[in-house]
């Protein structure tokens, strides 16, 4: 086993100050003393325990409460995931390392990225739910979307809550020990009872964590519902067959089942299908591109979603001239559809 030093010299006697250097990130990425060749795996694991021992930035609990005040004054909802064990997340991702962890890059503490959360939903809704979940199904499209255009509810990353975990230091040294590393590496050997393990260490996370969506009331409900089963059941991460990832959403209970939670029993609203006989009334994209505003009466404002809009494949621009209709679906709430201006309905 060869071992090569990674630092530059006037580097080679730097040593951490866990409350001074506050960004795990950078250390990972930036200060690994050493290399190992392949067989010094288990190397590794007096510079990850540095890592999980350094000490989350007194600038953050002021980012993450100014950044949870502006998502829930645009109207986003925001409910708390608490980790049940560890997670693994971003475990597999490309690293100098022999493993990796997701962190925030500005501020080096574990997040779960939107994407993830917006994948694990999904694919339980596939697999787990009724036949409106599959993917051609209507549920599934509105709340998800497909290639070609955008669901209605949109998946935030789920930053770190600041002291949710022991001490402030949400990062654990934790091992996955390989118990026959010669017949993994297709050395030819078969697995043997003589065989000698290779711990290889790895950073896993503990806490809690912001869940962020939004979009329409009934759908992020719908949204949550999925993520608190599959979160539960399934887990998001690495190692879930192993009982990572598992993590309970608040306001949902312990004992929850997927009769009392599963969004196929929840009643999903009727919308009406849009017709040359509505009243259009012209109106203009706003600067934000998330209302249309009356031509002839500007304080009349609504909002609108793009699984509304007409033609499927029309993004409407800011400031751009469109035609609106305002309907109300099954349960009486206000739809608004916007169509590309001169767009010929088919009835």
């Amino acid at each position: 086993m060869a071992t090569t030093h990674s630092r530059r010299k006037n580097l080679s006697d730097l040593m951490l100050n866990p409350e001074t250097h506050p960004h795990v990130g950078l250390w990972l990425d930036k200060f690994l003393p050493k290399q190992e060749s392949q067989g010094g795996e288990g190397a590794y694991g007096e510079f990850f325990g540095e890592a999980a021992n350094i000490a989350i930035s007194s600038d953050y609990r002021s980012f993450f409460n100014a950044w949870k005040q502006a998502l829930e004054k645009d109207g986003v909802i925001t409910k708390e995931a608490k980790a049940l064990g560890r997670l693994a997340i971003g475990l597999g991702a490309e690293s100098v390392l022999e493993t990796n962890i997701t962190i925030h890059r500005t501020y080096g503490v574990p997040y779960i990225p939107g994407s993830a959360l917006k994948g694990l939903a999904a694919r339980y809704a596939r697999l787990r739910l009724g036949d409106e979940w599959k993917v051609d199904g209507e549920a599934y499209q509105t709340l998800f979307g497909d290639t070609s255009t955008g669901g209605s509810v949109i998946f935030f990353d789920a930053l770190y809550v600041p002291g949710s975990a022991k001490n402030n230091k949400p990062l654990l040294i934790d091992v996955i020990t390989v118990h026959h590393p010669a017949y993994y590496q297709g050395a030819g050997s078969p697995p043997a009872d003589w065989d000698s393990p290779t711990p290889v260490p790895f950073l896993s996370v503990t806490g809690s964590f912001l869940v962020a969506l939004y979009g329409p009331d009934e759908w992020v409900n719908a949204a949550f519902q999925i993520l608190a089963l599959a979160l539960r059941e399934e887990g998001i991460g690495a190692k879930t067959n192993s009982g990572y990832g598992r993590m309970r959403i608040a306001d949902f209970s312990r004992d929850s089942s997927p009769q009392t939670l599963s969004p196929t029993v929840a009643h999903i609203p009727t919308e009406k299908k849009p017709s040359r006989q509505w009243i259009w009334r012209k109106g203009t994209i706003s600067s934000d591109g998330k209302y249309v505003i009356d031509r002839e009466d500007r304080s009349k404002k609504y909002r609108f979603h793009q699984r509304h809009v007409l033609p499927k494949s029309y993004t409407p621009g800011r400031k751009q001239e469109v035609e609106y209709a305002v309907q109300e679906d099954s349960e009486g709430h206000v739809v608004v559809w916007v169509k590309k201006k001169y767009h010929m309905l088919k009835e």
